[in-house]
C-alpha cells in the first residue's frame, strides 16, 4: 500500500499520534504527513522510547522521526498556538520545526474571536466543546463565507484587516480582550514562515510521494455520522483522505482502545463499567478544562462496529 490513513474508530483520544510515529519510524518511508481535518484541538500525545513527550496538535506526529507536516485545504489552522507549539518542539528536536511545515491556502483560519464565540455558545446549551474555536470557525464559513478568513488572506493586509473586523463584529462583545493588531502582525509572521501551496501541489505529493494521512477525533464524532448533537464541525471519517488521494493506493488504519473512552457530555453507553479508572495509567487525559470528564468504559463493541 502507498500510503496510510490513520482514523480514530471512537470518540478521540485512541492514539493516532502513536500509530502516526509509529509508522514514520518503523514503516516508512514517507515523505510527509497530512492533517486531513479539525483543527488546533487535536491533542496527539507522543512518547518515544527515550521518553520524550510532546502533544501534536497542528504539526504531524511525524515530525520526531523528521518527517514534513502538510496542512491540507480540510484543516483548521490556529497561528497564535502554532508558534507556541513550535517553540515547544524545538527545545525537543533541536532545531526549528516550522520550514518543515507546508500550509494549503484554502485552509481556514480560527481567530481569538472564534474562541470567545465558542466558549458563548457552551454557556448557553453545554453542547460539549475542547474550547479551541473549531465548531466556531467552521459555523462562521458555512453563514458568510465570503468573510471567512483563509491562510490565503493572511498576506493581504488590507483582506486580512476587513475580515479581521468582519469576525470582531460577528462574535459581538465577549470578555476576552483581543489586540488586533498583534493578531494581524503574528498572522502575517505565519503566512512569510511557513510554506504556502495550493491542492495542486497536494495532488501532485500524493501522486508522486508516499504518505501518512493523520485523522483528528473519531469516527462517532463526525459531523455527518456521529450521535447528535454531541458531535464535532469536522468530518471525522476517512472521507476527506478519500477525496485528496482520488481513492487511490491506500491502507486505511481504524485505531481503538481495549477499552472505551470519551471527554466530555455525550452517549458512552458502556462508562463506568469494565476497567476502573484507579488502575489505569491516563497520564494525559484529566478532567479538565473546557471539555470536562474524561470517562472510561468497558469496549463498546456495538459504537466500535458501526465506526
Amino acid at each position: 500500500m502507498k500510503h496510510f490513513v490513520v482514523v480514530g474508530l471512537g470518540y478521540g483520544d485512541e492514539s493516532k499520534g502513536g500509530i502516526v510515529d509509529w509508522a514514520c519510524e518503523k514503516a516508512g518511508p514517507f515523505n510527509a504527513v497530512i492533517r486531513f481535518n479539525g483543527g488546533c484541538q487535536a491533542g496527539h500525545n507522543v512518547v518515544r522510547p527515550s521518553g520524550t513527550h510532546h502533544e501534536f496538535s497542528q504539526f504531524g506526529s511525524g515530525t520526531f522521526s523528521g518527517v514534513p507536516t502538510i496542512l491540507s485545504r480540510y484543516m483548521m489552522v490556529e497561528p497564535l498556538s502554532f508558534f507556541r507549539e513550535a517553540e515547544a518542539l524545538e527545545e525537543k528536536i533541536g532545531f526549528d520545526p516550522i520550514p518543515m511545515v507546508s500550509v494549503d491556502r484554502e485552509c481556514l483560519v480560527t481567530t481569538p474571536w472564534h474562541v470567545a464565540y465558542n466558549d458563548n455558545q457552551e454557556a448557553l446549551n453545554g453542547h460539549g466543546t475542547c474550547g479551541r474555536g473549531v465548531g466556531a470557525t467552521a459555523r462562521f464559513a458555512l453563514e458568510h463565507p465570503d468573510d471567512a478568513l483563509r491562510v490565503g488572506d493572511l498576506r493581504d493586509s488590507n483582506v486580512l484587516r476587513r475580515k479581521l473586523l468582519a469576525l470582531e463584529e460577528w462574535a459581538g462583545p465577549t470578555l476576552l480582550e483581543v489586540n488586533a493588531d498583534y493578531v494581524e502582525h503574528v498572522y502575517r509572521y505565519f503566512a512569510n514562515r511557513v510554506i504556502l501551496c495550493d491542492r495542486a501541489h497536494l495532488e501532485w505529493i500524493v501522486r508522486t510521494r508516499r504518505c501518512v494521512f493523520e485523522g483528528a477525533q473519531g469516527v462517532l464524532l463526525d459531523e455527518w455520522k456521529g450521535f447528535h448533537p454531541h458531535t464535532t464541525w469536522s468530518t471525522t471519517t476517512f472521507d476527506n483522505a478519500v477525496e485528496i488521494t482520488g481513492d487511490g493506493d491506500i491502507l486505511r488504519i481504524g485505531v481503538v482502545r481495549t477499552y472505551t473512552t470519551r471527554h466530555g457530555v455525550g452517549p458512552h453507553p458502556t462508562a463506568g463499567h469494565g476497567p476502573q479508572r484507579e488502575i489505569l495509567e491516563e497520564p494525559h487525559n484529566h478532567d479538565s478544562g473546557s471539555q470536562g470528564r474524561f470517562r472510561i468504559g468497558a469496549f463498546d463493541a456495538v459504537a466500535h462496529r458501526y465506526a
